[in-house]
């Protein structure tokens, strides 16, 4: 696995997620210019989310899928991690249904 790119991909889901919380301050400015129809239905559909952290949020979001996508082993090694995830989950519930643990 590349650890650059899984450095940059942990990095942007972690900017991402401290960015919702409002723990992460924005420290440089940029602007944008946008139809004014696209501005409008960005108002509409969120009313309560200051522009700045909704175009920051969409921007990491594309960079996070694009790394993503850029080093296949990072997809495999969350496939991975998610089917043994469900592989736990069907256990216990088969473990469950047999009334060999207690619900």
């Amino acid at each position: 696995m590349n650890l650059t790119s899984a450095q940059n991909l942990q990095y942007f889901n972690d900017l991402s997620e401290s960015l919702s919380g409002n723990k992460h301050p924005s420290d440089h400015r940029i602007q944008v210019k946008m139809p004014r129809r696209v501005v409008k239905e960005l108002d509409r559909l969120f009313p309560h989310i200051d522009r700045s952290r909704l175009l920051s949020q969409l921007a990491i979001t594309a960079i996070a899928q694009s790394l993503r996508f850029q080093d296949r082993s990072i997809l495999r090694d969350q496939a991975v991690s998610q089917q043994l995830g469900l592989n736990d989950m069907i256990t216990y519930l088969e473990d469950r249904d047999a009334g060999t643990i207690d619900s």
